[in-house]
């Protein structure tokens, strides 16, 4: 009798481990999504050399110690280290944040750095803050950028499966008043929304905060019509910083729940 028990259980212990590998492997297969036909801005391709030394170099400091907060980007997500360095030491600092933005890449150097690069394989962050696809505007479709951060998105989440991602909107630049630039850029915007889950991939667009009433972008935010000065990156962190600390309390609170 005692036997037949144990035999019951070890089946019933045997059909749950199955089941569970079944569901990960389904989940697993749900990341691995292939770019739209013909959408080579979801194509890997590395960078030049200056990207290549900033991505080593971020490759070196992936094994340096934790990284609970990693910004992901093209340059600017890099300017966090210039223009809005003092924003960062006073709120990503303390988060034991690392800034991995590359100057002038887009979509294809991005995914490139993170599959064939491997350039999350050491990080474990909390929560992983992406940006890009503001040097795609002028080659690819809208359809086919958003789908290129679909790729993105869904292979951090391959990566990291425990990391939570904050996909931020793309903001507007180059043009004083509405334009067709800028009316690309909200339709990418819109379109990479519907990614927001409300669990592992957040969304937040925060660039009408660098429009003025009368719809021109402000020049105290962005000087240059394409990276925040100084100000703007102190707007730039307080749009963001409630979802953010949000999105860290939830993975803290998701440790104490494990046993």
């Amino acid at each position: 009798m005692k036997f037949c028990v144990s035999l019951a259980f070890l089946t019933a212990l045997l059909s749950l481990a199955v089941s569970a590998s079944s569901f990960c492997k389904a989940a697993t297969e749900d990341l691995n999504v292939t770019p739209r036909k013909g959408n080579w801005a979801a194509s890997p391709s590395p960078s030049g050399k200056f990207g290549m030394e900033r991505h080593a170099a971020y490759r070196e400091r992936a094994k340096q110690g934790p990284i609970d907060v990693l910004f992901l980007g093209d340059s600017i997500t890099q300017l966090w280290e210039l223009s809005g360095r003092a924003v960062w030491q006073q709120h990503y600092a303390p988060l034991r944040a690392a800034n991995f933005g590359i100057g002038g890449e887009n979509t294809m150097n991005i995914l490139w750095r993170i599959t064939t690069g491997g350039e999350l394989d050491d990080v474990h962050p909390k929560v992983l803050v992406l940006m890009a696809g503001t040097n795609n505007m002028g080659m690819n479709s809208a359809e086919d950028i958003a789908d290129a951060l679909r790729v993105i998105v869904h292979t951090i989440r391959r990566k990291l499966p425990r990391t939570k991602i904050l996909l931020l909107g793309i903001l507007p630049k180059l043009e004083e008043q509405p334009g067709p630039k800028r009316a690309k850029i909200k339709q990418v915007n819109k379109i990479i929304a519907r990614m927001d889950d409300g669990k592992r991939v957040r969304f937040l667009d925060f660039g009408h905060r660098f429009v003025a009433p009368d719809g021109t972008l402000r020049r105290d935010l962005m000087n240059d019509l394409v990276h925040p000065t100084a100000q703007g990156y102190a707007v730039w962190a307080e749009a963001m910083q409630p979802l953010l600390q949000k999105m860290l309390q939830e993975t803290k609170d998701s440790g104490r729940a494990q046993p």
